[in-house]
C-alpha cells in the first residue's frame, strides 16, 4: 500500500467542560505508515502536568484530579516519516460553590430578572472559610 502521512482517525472534541476533581481522558489515534507516533503538548507551552498519564502508545492522556491550571488547549501531534497531523481541544474547568450548589464554567450565561448576561469566570480565592469568585461581565446576551 505505500507509505502515507498520519491520519487522525479519533480524536477528542473541540471543547471539553471538565468538573473541578474529576479525572478527564483525551483520546487520539491515527493511522499511517510508518506506524506514527503520537505525543501530546499544550499550545501555550506549559508543561503537561506531571499527575497526567499516558496509555495505549500514547493515544490516550488521562489526567486526574483536574484542576484550574489544568484547563488550557491540548494538540494530539501524530508524526511518521511521511508527515504529521494535529488535533486540538479546549479543556474548561468548572466547579462547584458549595454554599449554593451551582456550578461555574470558564464562560457562562446567567439569569438576572429577565436579562441573561455572558460572564467571563477568572480566578479563585480561598480564604479560610469564605471562596471568592472573580469574574468579568462580558455582554448582556439578548
Amino acid at each position: 500500500m505505500g507509505e502515507y502521512e498520519p491520519k487522525i482517525e479519533v480524536h477528542f472534541p473541540e471543547t471539553v467542560p471538565t468538573a473541578k476533581g474529576t479525572t478527564v481522558k483525551l483520546e487520539c489515534f491515527a493511522l499511517g505508515n510508518p506506524v506514527p507516533t503520537i505525543i501530546w503538548r499544550r499550545a501555550d507551552g506549559k508543561p503537561i502536568a506531571r499527575k497526567a498519564r499516558r496509555h495505549k502508545s500514547n493515544g490516550i492522556l488521562e489526567i486526574p484530579n483536574f484542576q484550574q491550571e489544568d484547563a488550557g488547549l491540548y494538540e494530539c501531534v501524530a508524526e511518521n516519516s511521511r508527515g504529521k497531523n494535529v488535533a486540538r481541544g479546549q479543556l474548561t474547568f468548572y466547579g462547584t460553590l458549595p454554599c449554593c450548589n451551582w456550578s461555574v464554567r470558564a464562560f457562562d450565561y446567567f439569569k438576572v430578572g429577565s436579562l441573561t448576561i455572558l460572564f467571563a469566570f477568572s480566578s479563585v480565592v480561598t480564604l479560610g472559610p469564605f471562596t471568592l469568585l472573580k469574574f468579568a461581565l462580558l455582554k448582556p446576551v439578548a
